[in-house]
C-alpha cells in the first residue's frame, strides 16, 4: 500500500502538537504548519486505483487547509495526466481550531481565558512558567487565588486560620489543595497565616506508664505530647488507624503507639519527644508505605520496620491487589531487604494492605522487636 497521507493523519499529528506546544499556540498571534501528503508514483497508484482515488477525493473536501496541487504524468501506467494534492499548509489559528477535535478547542479556549486571567495579574512570562500551577484549576479558583494574593499584599503575616480570611470559598482545605498556585501567583512559600493545630494520636500500651491507669489514648496537640511520653522507651508507629487501634497492652516495655496517618509521618517524627526515642514502624507493603519509611528514616535516627519484608510478601501474596504503576525509583534510606520487597512488588504491579496481614503475624514480629529493645 502507497504512503499517501489522508487528512485524518494529518488532523491527529495537529492533535498531537498541540497537547505539547498549547501554549506556544494560544500566546502567538498567527500559526503555521505544513505537511507533505506524499501523493503515489505511477505504478503505486495503478495497483491501487480506488485507494487513490479516494485519497484524491478526500483532500479536495477539506476546508481547513490550504492544499497545493501538482499535476502528474501517469500516462505509463494508462492513467493519463492527473492532478493530485501533494502538501497541506495550516496557516492560521482559524485553520487550526477549525481541524481539531471540539473536544481539544474547548480545552485551547478554556486555557486561553485562564492565562489571560493569570499573566494580567503575575505577566505573560510568568504565567507560562507557572502553567502547571493552574490550568488544571476552574476559573474560579484562579480568581479565588488572587483575591488571596491581593488579601496577602494588605495582610502579611497575619497569623489568622485559613477560615478566618474574609475571602468568599477559602477554607483550610481549599488553600492545602491550592498552595502551587498561591506560591505562582505571589512567589513566596509562607502565606503569613497561621497552621491549624494538629493533633497526635497516641496509644499508651505499657500500663505502668499511663498518666491515668485507666487512660490509655489520647489525642494531644504536639506542645502537650511531653507528660505522655515522659517514660516512654520505644516509639510504635502504624499507618493504618484499625491496626493502631488494634495493638494490644505491652506491659513494662515502655512502648507508647502512634498513628502515623499516612504521609503525616514525616513530621510526626520531627516532633523532639519521638526524635529521641527508637521507632518501630508498620505501613502497607506498597510504594507509599516504603517511600515513607524512607522518609522518617531520612529524619529520625532510629527507624526499624516490622513485617515489611520478602518472607511477609510471600506469605500473604495471595491478599496482595493490583496497585496504580509507578515509575521505579531509588530510596536511599531503606534496608536491603526493604528494597528487595518494594522492588518484587512494583515488578507485579501489586499492594498488600496492613489489613490483609494475619495480625498474629504482625504481633510476632512486634514482640520480637520489643523484647530485643528491652535486652538492650
Amino acid at each position: 500500500m502507497p504512503r499517501m497521507i489522508l487528512p485524518h493523519d494529518i488532523q491527529a499529528q495537529l492533535e498531537r502538537y498541540t497537547r505539547k506546544h498549547y501554549l506556544d499556540i494560544l500566546s502567538a498571534d498567527s500559526f503555521y504548519r505544513s505537511y507533505p501528503l506524499h501523493p503515489p508514483t505511477a505504478a503505486e497508484a495503478f495497483a491501487h486505483k480506488e485507494h487513490t482515488a479516494t485519497w484524491i477525493n478526500q483532500w479536495q473536501k477539506v476546508s481547513w487547509a490550504e492544499i497545493d496541487y501538482a499535476t502528474k504524468n501517469w500516462r505509463q501506467a494508462g492513467l493519463g495526466t492527473q492532478t493530485v494534492p501533494v502538501r497541506a499548509t495550516i496557516s492560521s489559528k482559524q485553520q487550526l481550531y477549525h481541524a481539531l477535535t471540539q473536544q481539544t478547542v474547548a480545552h485551547l479556549n478554556d486555557l486561553g481565558t485562564k492565562l489571560e486571567i493569570v499573566a494580567n495579574a503575575i505577566g505573560h512570562q510568568r504565567a507560562r512558567e507557572t502553567v502547571k500551577a493552574w490550568e488544571k484549576l476552574t476559573i474560579d479558583d484562579i480568581h479565588r487565588g488572587l483575591a488571596l494574593r491581593d488579601w496577602l499584599e494588605h495582610n502579611p503575616n497575619s497569623g489568622l486560620l485559613p477560615r478566618a480570611v474574609p475571602i468568599r470559598g477559602m477554607d483550610t482545605k481549599w488553600l492545602e489543595h491550592n498552595l502551587p498556585l498561591i506560591r505562582a501567583l505571589t512567589g513566596i512559600d509562607d502565606t503569613g497565616l497561621a497552621h491549624p493545630q494538629t493533633t497526635i494520636h497516641l496509644r499508651v500500651l505499657d500500663p505502668t506508664i499511663r498518666l491515668h491507669p485507666l487512660i490509655c489514648s489520647m489525642g494531644l496537640d504536639p506542645a502537650e505530647i511531653s507528660p505522655a511520653l515522659d517514660h516512654a522507651r520505644v516509639i510504635i508507629m502504624v499507618e493504618n488507624k484499625l491496626t493502631f487501634q488494634a495493638l494490644p497492652d505491652y506491659p513494662a516495655t515502655g512502648a507508647v503507639a502512634v498513628w502515623g496517618e499516612g504521609y503525616r509521618a514525616e513530621k510526626l517524627v520531627q516532633i523532639p519527644e519521638i526524635q529521641s526515642l527508637p521507632v518501630l514502624y508498620f505501613g502497607d507493603l506498597d510504594h507509599d508505605g516504603f517511600a515513607i519509611l524512607s522518609n522518617i528514616r531520612r529524619m529520625h535516627p532510629n527507624v526499624t520496620s516490622f513485617a515489611m519484608d520478602s518472607a511477609t510478601l510471600d506469605l500473604f501474596r495471595e491478599f496482595a491487589i493490583e496497585d496504580r504503576n509507578y515509575q521505579p525509583r531509588s530510596y536511599q534510606h531503606l534496608t536491603q531487604e526493604e528494597s528487595r520487597t518494594l522492588d518484587a512488588l512494583l515488578a507485579a504491579n501489586l499492594r498488600l494492605e496492613q489489613e490483609r496481614i494475619s495480625f498474629d503475624h504482625v504481633l510476632t514480629h512486634l514482640q520480637a522487636l520489643l523484647h530485643n529493645h528491652q535486652s538492650q
